[in-house]
């Protein structure tokens, strides 16, 4: 990373510009890191309580999902399952927990702790809305509460931490293809296999984003003082 371009972004955004030190800044981030994601957080959840009240509105929407189930194939279903499995409770920690072993073995350990704090805000988040709308799955049996999509948001909160950390690399624009284009899929995924509703996976993504834009205020703005003293700490010791 290079420090020039590091400060200059963070003086455009009124960062503190102690924040170069810790050797990652997490951009974007919204200038008002506080009041725009709870906002966007306020918004998914009134979203939610209102379809999850309209019978007709859900019902649409499973068309769509029908629709997309109409030409299913073995390399589809192959496919979806797939992801259903990876992005989910059965192997998604063991990959969030892979990335950051092999950050923190690559010796960036601050890119590990990014890809905890993406991982952690985005899934919290969600799982929070979950309970707050309790909006029932399309076709999951036992019934369980689909809004918004936690597969998706996994994708979405990995995406984040990827384009954090290669933000400041000439990987960033593959990186952010990339990661669209695997939130994407997913939310194909779970519509194909008609676990979710349309909204469920767009609500993923924007409380995702919301979460993103408030843990990159956060370490921006925390995080440095907390390594100054560390290092005060190891000094005095």
């Amino acid at each position: 990373m290079e420090t020039g371009a590091c400060e200059k972004g963070i003086l455009e955004q009124g960062l503190d510009i102690a924040a170069v030190g810790s050797g990652l800044v997490l951009r974007p981030q919204p200038r008002r890191w506080i009041v725009w994601p709870v906002v966007g957080a306020i918004v998914v959840l009134a979203f939610g309580l209102i379809v999850r009240e309209l019978p007709q509105f859900t019902g649409a929407e499973y068309r769509i999902d029908r629709i997309l189930g109409q030409h299913r194939t073995g390399f589809l279903d192959w496919l979806a399952f797939g992801l259903n499995d990876i992005f989910g409770i059965a192997f998604g920690p063991w990959l969030a927990a892979g990335g950051g072993l092999f950050l923190v073995v690559r010796q960036k350990g601050l890119s590990a702790l990014a890809l905890v704090a993406s991982i952690a805000a985005g899934c919290a988040s969600c799982w929070l809305m979950k309970l707050l709308v309790s909006r029932h799955s399309p076709t999951t049996e036992p019934v369980w509460i689909s809004y918004p999509s936690g597969h998706v948001a996994f994708a979405a909160s990995l995406g984040v931490a990827a384009y954090w950390i290669f933000n400041e690399t000439r990987w960033r624009r593959h990186v952010l293809l990339g990661s669209v284009l695997m939130v994407a899929i997913v939310a194909w995924s779970r519509l194909y296999l008609a676990v979710h509703y349309p909204t469920d996976v767009l609500a993923s993504c924007l409380l995702t984003l919301a979460a993103a834009g408030f843990a990159a205020g956060a370490w921006n703005r925390y995080l440095p003082k907390l390594l100054r003293v560390a290092r005060q700490l190891r000094q005095d010791a």
